[in-house]
């Protein structure tokens, strides 16, 4: 390793002390493995110390965990690395394809228990971009006397995530995703060189002793061992703060080239139906809105005012006493007090006057009834997430083969969402969010389930009329069922699972194909002139069996949460058909002004923006993709949405908990916002380059 010095003189004992600034691996410090074998990587031999990489996609198969193409550069003697007087993991990457490529840096370190504890940064790469990416990552400290449970992302220096142990580094991984199949078939090739440690490191005294470190949430929901540029110590600081944005956002004029709806006036008029509907453009999908202008879907997930999580058995991590539903009240009195009072209607006019100076032009799920009904901005609605009837046992998926299934549905909608069912503004809707789809385990839990499930009654129905006999079942699935009411009253496996994996697959299909028929139905019946969005799937999803496949059959919009960035060649996997896909939330975090989290898209809120903004350039590139949901318009409190010290805890917000907006994420998302449809059918450069070879415009 070749060690980087920098000399401090002091005058202790005339000596000169000497302190290690950092160090720069070079070739032989580390060796190589491929995560992939696939993957091709080799050492430089051009007088640089680094790695030439080039990334396949992974291997799946069901049942396995997913592979992704990864390398990992290990210590050439020894287990680990000692890497504790450092705080930053940085090296310089060069991308050398022509398109957009994610870089994930990661340091994989152990516990003293040997358990495998890392921390990541990730960062997009436009086309030929030679840039340094940064990762700093914390330390646990050894002296930390601080029990946080289990806390999703915890403070600098506390016995949990995002905080590692550098001092027993296992390796340094270089990865690019691959959520979805088909992104990087031909092979994507990076250069890394200058890998680097550097930074002091720095500690939370307070985490020594309980007397110290506790309370450390204050009485506005912020973390007390810190400060940071814009943290609020004193009531009196919140009123001038919205006066100050109402000035800025006011003399923000309006979006040009915009009408009521958001959609793009200064673009080609197509035929207008009074409702939202899907066509292409210059064989590229879009939204239609109900005047005929086209409209991308710039969204803003859970816009609301909400305090949640009961807190009553970790009441000594706040400054002040909780009320007796120990729910703190932060987000509801930070608002009292930064409007003096706070009324709702005053709220949602403010609220309304930033996302349209943000640029964004679609409220998205979860967000407050009141402002759908304002009618102000399109809005898309999810249901039916909560539901009780026709659940499966232990996972969250719908029996759809129960006729409760529709009719809870229905009974639903009608309960909370009639008022959307004729309204123009209400684009479409979600029925549910992230089901736990799986190719095979469905249709397995289905043959444990209790006899009278509805699945399971179809499934031995099927099953009696391929075989006939249940004698010709037992020799298929090596099985010993007496009869097919036996099949029907077993509740633990009696058959080989490999045996019987094809019908398995097959029912598994059968299940996710009767759960999207009936969704849509369910759509098609209570709000015919609205569009069907889907489930909300998750990346996986597209690598399990034909789930994707199946559910673009049914679905007018496919929806897609991915936290991943998007590639320009997302297609909706094998089999899937031509539909217009919204990714339906996703964002990109950091770690500052006070928060915490293990995975970051870089080290400010600066390199947040640049993600967020690449991200939607990339998207703007993909012709399915017709908009994207950010999650979510506020950060989530620190103690976890889920209460005592449960649950995420993440700084997703464009607003933080004392409703200050982050500047960054603000100007970033109106500039691209200004020229969202330009880039899309005008084929304008971005910042990662120019997307179309001609101005493309339908007449």
């Amino acid at each position: 390793m070749r060690w980087i010095r920098m000399v401090a003189i002091a005058a202790v004992a005339a000596s000169c002390q000497v302190a290690f600034a950092g160090l720069t691996l070079e070739n032989e410090d580390f060796t190589v493995q491929r995560v992939y074998p696939r993957n091709r990587i080799e050492k430089l031999a051009d007088g640089r110390d680094g790695v030439r990489v080039t990334f396949f996609p992974g291997e799946y198969a069901p049942g396995k965990k997913a592979r992704f193409p990864a390398v990992v550069l290990s210590p050439a003697t020894g287990k680990c690395w000692d890497f504790s007087s450092w705080s930053t993991l940085s090296a310089t990457v060069e991308n050398c394809e022509e398109s957009m490529v994610p870089v994930f840096l990661r340091l994989q370190t152990l516990t003293q228990e040997g358990k495998e504890r890392q921390t990541m940064s990730f960062f997009l790469l436009a086309p030929r971009e030679k840039r340094k990416l940064s990762l700093k990552f914390s330390r646990v400290d050894p002296a930390c006397a601080v029990d946080l449970g289990r806390i999703d992302n915890a403070p600098e220096g506390a016995c949990a995530f995002p905080n590692v142990y550098p001092e027993r580094t296992t390796g340094i991984c270089i990865t690019t995703t691959d959520d979805f199949p088909g992104e990087c078939t031909e092979g994507r090739t990076i250069v890394v060189t200058d890998i680097r440690l550097s930074g002091t490191v720095s500690r939370c005294v307070a985490l020594t002793s309980p007397a110290k470190f506790f309370p450390f949430i204050d009485r506005y929901g912020q973390y007390v061992h810190a400060e940071w540029p814009g943290k609020i110590h004193h009531d009196e600081e919140l009123p001038p703060l919205l006066a100050a944005e109402r000035r800025q956002l006011a003399a923000l004029p309006p979006l040009s080239g915009r009408n009521r709806f958001g959609g793009w006036s200064d673009g080609p008029q197509r035929k207008a139906t009074g409702f939202f509907r899907t066509e292409k453009v210059a064989g590229k999908w879009t939204l239609i809105d109900p005047e005929g202008r086209l409209f991308l879907s710039f969204g803003m997930n859970a816009v609301r005012v909400v305090d949640t999580g009961n807190n009553r058995n970790v009441s000594n991590w706040f400054a002040e006493p909780l009320p007796p539903s120990g729910i703190p009240p932060f987000c509801r009195r930070n608002l009292e007090w930064k409007y003096q009072p706070f009324r709702q209607e005053r709220w949602v006019d403010h609220t309304f006057l930033r996302l349209t100076r943000w640029g964004f032009n679609t409220l998205g799920a979860w967000t407050m009834p009141e402002l759908y009904r304002a009618r102000r901005m399109p809005y898309m609605v999810e249901f039916g997430d909560k539901l009780k009837s026709a659940r499966f046992p232990n996972r969250k998926f719908y029996d759809a083969f129960d006729p409760a299934f529709g009719k809870a549905l229905d009974a639903l909608f009608a309960e909370e969402w009639q008022f959307t069912a004729s309204d123009p503004w209400c684009i479409g809707y979600f029925v549910f969010n992230e089901l736990v789809f799986d190719e095979r385990l469905l249709a397995e839990e289905v043959t444990v389930a209790p006899p009278e499930m509805a699945a399971k009654r179809e499934f031995a129905r099927r099953l009696q009329q391929k075989y006939r006999s249940i004698e010709a079942l037992n020799r298929a699935w090596n099985a010993k069922f007496p009869s097919f009411a036996e099949f029907l009253a077993a509740r633990e496996k009696r058959y080989d699972v490999e045996n019987a994996a094809a019908d398995l697959k097959e029912f598994s299909r059968a299940l996710v194909e009767q759960f999207y028929s009936e969704c849509r139905a369910v759509i098609r019946r209570n709000a015919p002139n609205h569009l069907y969005l889907g489930a909300r799937n998750m990346p996986v999803d597209f690598l399990r069996g034909d789930v994707i496949a199946i559910a673009s059959r049914f679905c007018d919009v496919l929806s897609i949460n991915t936290y991943q960035p998007v590639s320009a060649r997302l297609d909706g996997g094998p089999g899937a058909a031509d539909v217009p896909i919204l990714i339906s939330e996703y964002s990109f975090l950091v770690s500052d002004r006070g928060r915490f989290i293990d995975r970051t898209a870089g080290m400010t809120q600066a390199d947040r923006a640049q993600a967020f903004r690449r991200n939607w350039e990339s998207m703007l590139a993909n012709p399915r993709i017709v908009g994207a949901h950010w999650y979510c318009y506020q950060d989530q409190p620190l103690a976890g949405r889920n209460g005592g010290g449960t649950g995420e805890n993440r700084p997703f917000g464009f607003v933080d908990v004392t409703d200050t907006p982050y500047a960054e994420m603000t100007a970033a998302s109106r500039s691209l916002a200004k020229t969202l449809y330009e880039i899309r059918f005008h084929g304008e450069t971005t910042s990662i380059g120019n997307h179309s070879s001609r101005k493309e415009q339908d007449k």
